[in-house]
């Protein structure tokens, strides 16, 4: 017996109504494809924030805190799925894919590339996108414009 095929012919695919609950106007959640990965907290942070590895001791794992302003020569890890209240919590990290990023009074639009902002674990828009952007400090593309809450959706493929 032959695969089923699915087709839509002449339709649009599916877009989200609302980015922060990803479900379409029926209410249906749709997917997006996410790496997400477990880490301990070194730290506060909000769901949302960005985040930056903490190297490890002889007392305690690899951990992730908000990442810093001044902070230049750090990692960027990822985005943070889960708060964290305090230090050695576990929380979910996106490190490639689909996300929500705390932008502040940035502005993104579709297409912008993600940096380092001026303010601790808040993305910010490149300025320009040209031979003096440095590898390995863009985080990712934002999808849309914020929301009212200050966040983006963004897909995370630091590079």
């Amino acid at each position: 017996m032959a695969e089923a095929q699915l087709v839509n012919p002449g339709a649009a695919f599916d877009v989200p109504a609302d980015f922060t609950t990803n479900k379409n106007k029926f209410g249906a959640v749709i997917e997006y494809p996410q790496q997400v990965d477990l880490f301990q907290s070194s730290g506060t942070f909000a769901a949302g924030d960005c985040l930056e590895f903490v190297a490890s001791t002889t007392t305690a794992p690899i951990r992730v805190k908000k990442f810093a302003n001044a902070d230049l020569g750090h990692t960027f890890v990822g985005v943070a799925l889960d708060a964290s209240t305090a230090s050695g919590q576990m929380v979910r990290v996106v490190t490639r894919g689909f996300c929500l990023v705390n932008v502040g009074a940035a502005t993104p639009a579709a297409t912008n590339l993600a940096v380092k902002s001026g303010t601790d674990g808040q993305a910010a828009v490149s300025g320009t996108v040209d031979a003096t952007l440095v590898v390995g400090t863009v985080w990712g593309t934002f999808l849309a414009a914020k929301d009212a809450n200050n966040q983006a959706p963004l897909w995370v493929q630091p590079r």
